[in-house]
């Protein structure tokens, strides 16, 4: 049993604490301090709680400090049993008063927070938004992370799917981050200051000490991390933690929340970052799926200018390759609508209607899915003519533009309003259960989250947003659903899956000649930012939602990208877990390209780690640990970002293992602790298995998926009384390929024995014994040795 948290009364005030923390109140002072207990670091100290009232009026708990009757209660809710103290500041008939509520848990190495503002006004107060903690800018309020600040790494995360994720030094500037990438709230990066939404964790690779903010509730407002280091006028690093109440309204002698706050400073960062994903998931109820879907979209080839014969082309060509290219859905992307917003008036290039084209696709034996934009409204729509009054209006009454794109301007959606939400429960209901789509790409809907007046004027963002995916979600059945241009937070426990990056394109990194001068290069669709945002986000996966790592190109014409930057897409998308979608004109694939989409299917549906996230912006090792019954390994994708070829040298496990690399399909020997690359190619990766040495015959890859054995090994065994291993084989996507085998001295093989007719048996040059046969059904085959 874990020890319980214990709270107890100290000279200085309380003392609440558990095996890994603990928290100093000093009741007369209103302050906070959090201590990491295993490493003896108090890492935060003397923060506070304040509220920001509309007219710039704050309410801090270091006003007068907590009152000295406080209440403790034990509790057990989602994230286990734990003890709540409830703090309270002075009453004052001229002052709003504050109760804080802090939470330590028996088994759980973190500490949620809860802050609520009373109005002990006699007129209603408007709430800006709730500074549930705070740091000191100057005293002893510095965060206890080490002596210098500019060693830090601080994590920012974007607060929509497109939306930059990446760890950044702190001795380096914010990048600048553009609409619509930004949160309706964001303002111009400062120097020496970070801003992360939702969730922000600052590291020091020296010292090892780490601190994560982040809230584990997201329905009712939006939220930002803001970490300023010492500089100018600020004597000491600060860090803040604010959730926007957008104005709401309290009545005297009510009161109002804010979204809960998590606190973990005990680290290590890519634990805590788990440890969140896993305690945001549990309170918001995120959503999975029964398995992690793969598919086909138009998008990235036909763009807008698709039609219902291309449509048909592609599915003519994956039902007749279902074997190798094993698909699920067939997705109509944007381009088959009238305009943004008028979503059942269906273009001529579908003259026989969306309900037509979805019965042709099932009964080709996929599923149909379909894009939709619903919180945008073009403003050359039927949708807009006939309902100004469903828009987010601004001050002047005007509606807001949510994105200008498709040459005109795009307003979003009021989701508060209920003409609206029927009209989307509609929606989804015409598309899902009269046309027959079993899958909704719900595109640009960060328009639901904007800035602006609505109808309900008591709803904040969040929820105005959550409003317009509930009315879709009551429209849609079953629907499998993906979010994309989404919120993060808001969308966890609506969404079965999100987009977890900004699109990819047909090119590396995006030309000069697409975009303003003055354009950051970290907010445009690309692979390179792409992949960055995938790999950043992969503790969402199957915590929150299913991640979308955005579609696989691997087209060799009419695009820009090497076979190495495709490898390096495919190693992403393959070891995010997430899911697998292509989008390219199918028939015009040569062999070599079908071959490696045909290697990440079905989608393994387990994330990896990426090990140097908080190292640096653009991880270079990302693994995958497999755990079977018959063996255990590692993948290791290895990512080379530079433009010329350059040196990397990736780490290894401690022990001996036999490193393979499926791209290059070479075989590197046996390493342990690090192995050198001494000239990677720009923009290229590696997918490596590492399988532990043994003293007999192993295998050690496959070339039937990319997990190298995974997906489609059921048991392999070396019987040392009969010298023989055993293989037992499943069959996936890839019917044809090959088992690689290590033999070690003084084994030989002698003979193969398979039930897979033409199954043969050779020596490659590099010494590996091959294993080559076709999988129509399970196969089974045993190679006996001498020695």
């Amino acid at each position: 049993m874990p020890q319980q948290v214990t709270v107890r009364k100290t000279r200085s005030g309380l003392l609440i604490a558990n095996r890994w923390l603990e928290v100093c109140c000093r009741l007369d002072q209103g302050s906070l301090a959090f201590r990491d207990r295993s490493a003896s670091r108090t890492v935060i100290r003397r923060a506070h709680a304040a509220v920001e009232l509309m007219g710039g009026d704050v309410v801090s708990s270091l006003d007068g400090g907590f009152q000295e009757d406080y209440d403790v209660q034990r509790l057990s809710d989602i994230h286990g049993g734990g003890a709540t103290v409830c703090l309270s500041t002075l009453p004052n008939q001229h002052r709003h008063g504050l109760h804080l509520s802090l939470t330590l848990y028996d088994a759980q190495p973190f500490a949620v927070m809860q802050l609520e503002v009373v109005n002990g006004s006699p007129q209603p107060v408007s709430v800006e938004s709730f500074r549930v903690l705070v740091t000191p800018t100057a005293g002893r309020g510095r965060l206890g992370l080490g002596r210098s600040s500019r060693r830090w790494r601080f994590y920012k995360h974007g607060w929509q799917s497109w939306s930059p994720t990446l760890s950044l030094s702190c001795a380096q500037d914010e990048p600048l981050v553009l609409p619509p990438i930004v949160a309706p709230s964001s303002v111009a990066p400062q120097k020496g200051c970070f801003t992360g939404e939702l969730v922000g964790l600052v590291a020091d690779p020296t010292t090892g000490a780490s601190l994560l903010v982040g809230f584990v509730t997201a329905a009712d407002q939006l939220s930002r991390i803001r970490l300023e280091l010492p500089g100018g006028r600020q004597a000491s690093s600060s860090l803040s933690a604010m959730s926007y109440a957008d104005g709401i309204t309290v009545a005297p002698g009510q009161g109002l929340v804010s979204e809960k706050l998590l606190v973990d400073v005990t680290g290590p960062p890519l634990d805590a970052l788990a440890r969140y994903a896993d305690a945001l998931g549990r309170q918001m109820g995120g959503l999975s799926w029964e398995h992690v879907p793969s598919g086909w979209c138009s998008w990235y080839y036909y763009f807008g200018g698709v039609s219902e014969q291309a449509i048909l082309e592609n599915l003519e060509f994956l039902h007749a390759h279902r074997h190798e290219l094993a698909l699920e859905y067939i997705q109509v992307d944007d381009g088959y609508q009238a305009d943004i917003g008028d979503w059942t008036t269906i273009k001529d290039k579908f003259p026989h209607g969306l309900a037509w084209l979805a019965e042709r696709i099932h009964q080709k034996g996929f599923k149909a899915g379909l894009w939709l934009a619903p919180f945008l409204a073009a403003s050359t729509s039927a949708l807009y003519r006939e309902h100004p009054e469903w828009m987010v209006h601004d001050g002047d009454g005007r509606p807001v533009v949510a994105i200008h794109n498709w040459g005109k301007e795009c307003y979003a959606l009021d989701c508060t309003h209920p003409g609206a939400q029927a009209w989307l429960s509609h929606v989804a209901g015409t598309m899902v259960d009269q046309c027959g789509f079993d899958y909704l790409k719900l595109d640009f809907i960060y328009a639901g989250a904007v800035e602006g007046r609505r109808y309900d004027r008591q709803a904040t963002r969040a929820q105005a947003y959550r409003r317009g995916l509930e009315a879709i979600r009551r429209g849609t059945s079953d629907a499998f659903i993906l979010g994309c241009g989404a919120p993060l937070g808001p969308s966890v426990g609506l969404v079965n899956a999100q987009r977890i990056g900004p699109d990819v394109a047909a090119y590396w990194r995006v030309p000069s000649e697409l975009v303003p001068p003055d354009w950051p290069s970290t907010s445009v669709p690309a692979c390179e930012n792409a992949i960055r945002s995938t790999l950043t986000r992969l503790w969402t996966h199957d915590r929150l939602w299913l991640n979308d790592p955005d579609c696989l190109l691997v087209r060799d014409s009419e695009a820009a990208l090497s076979l190495d930057e495709v490898r390096s897409l495919a190693t992403a998308i393959a070891l995010s877990g997430g899911m697998v979608f292509l989008s390219d004109a199918m028939a015009k694939l040569p062999p070599e390209r079908l071959n490696i989409a045909s290697l990440l299917l079905p989608p393994y549906g387990q994330s990896a780690v990426a090990l140097d996230v908080f190292e640096r912006s653009l991880p270079r090792f990302v693994q995958l640990a497999i755990e079977r019954s018959f063996q255990r390994w590692w993948l290791l994708g290895v990512f080379q970002w530079d433009d010329e070829p350059s040196e990397v040298t990736a780490p290894l496990p401690a022990e001996p293992v036999h490193v393979f690399d499926l791209w290059q399909d070479r075989y590197f020997g046996v390493h342990q602790e690090e192995i050198r690359f001494p000239a990677m190619p720009p923009h290229s990766a590696k997918l490596l298995s590492l399988r532990p040495v043994t003293n007999h015959p192993q295998v050690i890859s496959t070339k039937f998926h990319f997990s190298q054995g995974a997906a489609e090994i059921e048991d392999a065994r070396f019987d040392a009384a009969e010298r023989a291993l055993t293989v037992r084989l499943t069959p996936r996507a890839k019917r044809e390929g090959e088992v690689i085998i290590h033999v070690p001295p003084p084994y030989q093989e002698r003979r193969l024995e398979s039930d897979a007719p033409g199954a043969t048996m050779a020596r490659r040059p590099d010494g590996l014994l091959s294993v080559r046969l076709t999988l129509p059904q399970r196969t089974l085959f045993t190679v006996f040795f001498k020695g």
